[in-house]
């Protein structure tokens, strides 16, 4: 990151969103995700990039509602704190904790003898259910 004359870092993900839709609404995210740019680096562009169309008005639209763009951008933010604070854990670990067994195939025989806990899908080629090392 680094500064420019306003004293603002630019961030990787400042850059690319004030590239694709256009200055205003890369300082109305700068503004109201500073903290998050820095903390993770990528994610606020890619949700921007995922659920916003470039277009002339948007940082107008942005600014009218700005505490409910806060909102959706967070519920995003929040989904990914929550996804990293859960996979410290094996999946064996939270088979464990949600009270079911835990059964890791080595070989097709191994998975066939589970054969009646799921439907196979019409072509059993590498991909698909059948050859899943985990029931």
């Amino acid at each position: 990151m680094k500064k420019n004359k306003d004293k603002r870092v630019e961030s990787e993900d400042y850059n690319s969103i004030k590239k694709h839709f256009g200055e205003k609404f890369a300082r109305l995210c700068y503004e109201c995700f500073q903290a998050e740019m820095e903390k993770y680096p990528g994610k606020i562009k890619e949700i921007v990039f995922n659920h916003f169309a470039p277009n002339p008005t948007l940082s107008e639209d942005m600014y009218k509602y700005k505490k409910e763009f806060i909102d959706f951008i967070k519920i995003y933010l929040d989904e990914e704190e929550e996804v990293k604070t859960n996979t410290t854990k094996t999946v064996k670990e939270l088979f464990d904790e949600a009270g079911y067994y835990f059964y890791e195939c080595h070989t097709v025989e191994d998975v066939e003898a589970f054969k009646k806990c799921y439907h196979p899908l019409p072509s059993h080629s590498p991909g698909s259910d059948i050859f899943s090392p985990r029931i």
